[in-house]
């Protein structure tokens, strides 16, 4: 928990000090409970997803969060969302 929370943080800070005359892109989030921790902080986007490094760790270990799984569950915040690209490996199952 302690790089969310240090994310909030920064981002509170820099929405304190710049006002509304920057754009502030949070993430990656992958769940519900991500997003909106992330949007109390007042970024104008969230960024969904992970890099493609941290997908094919997940397809290694077998944790992580799909990716249509995550838009699902991160548009319920009251944020606009951006991806990170995509996945450029589907593993078959």
């Amino acid at each position: 928990m302690a790089i969310p929370k240090r994310s909030n943080r920064t981002i509170r800070s820099l929405r304190e000090t710049f006002k509304e005359n920057i754009m502030i892109i949070a993430g990656n989030v992958a769940t519900y409970a991500g997003a909106d921790y992330l949007a109390a902080a007042a970024p104008m986007l969230l960024k969904w997803g992970s890099s493609g490094i941290v997908v094919h760790d997940a397809i290694k270990t077998g944790f992580g969060v799909p990716q249509l799984s995550a838009i699902q569950d991160c548009r319920k915040v009251d944020r606009a969302i951006i991806a990170d690209g995509g996945s450029d490996f589907l593993p078959m199952r």
